[in-house]
């Protein structure tokens, strides 16, 4: 599965970025849920928070993962629209697959609240 990384500096703490997005994501058919770990976790940076949404339909299903990291003064915050790619979706068809177009939405609904609680957050990529 593919992903689409935004990240954002904010100095909002790890409480109010997870409500932030629970609260812009919240809806009929989301699903909140735990990211599983990989077998390489122990070696990567470990965030302070983070979980994945999802909503599945039978079409525009969409995830996106978050994950905050708390760099003492700001934190960055990790928006990931996973999605199927094109060919995926072509061969399988739409159900159960992500929409790229669905995800990044998503993420940029997300961001434009974290932005409009902290002016003093910027996207970094």
């Amino acid at each position: 599965m593919r992903s689409d990384v935004t990240t954002l500096r904010s100095s909002l703490g790890v409480t109010e970025i997870a409500k932030l997005f629970q609260g812009t994501l919240t809806g009929r058919g989301v699903h909140f849920g735990e990211i599983e770990e990989d077998a390489f976790s122990s070696i990567d940076r470990k965030p302070a928070f983070s979980v994945v949404a999802s909503c599945d339909k039978s079409m525009g299903s969409w995830a996106v993962q978050l994950y905050v990291y708390d760099d003492g003064e700001t934190r960055l915050a990790e928006l990931c629209a996973m999605y199927h790619s094109a060919f995926s979706r072509a061969m399988g068809g739409t159900k159960n697959t992500y929409s790229k177009a669905a995800g990044a939405k998503n993420v940029q609904n997300v961001l434009a609240a974290l932005q409009s609680t902290d002016s003093s957050a910027t996207i970094e990529s």
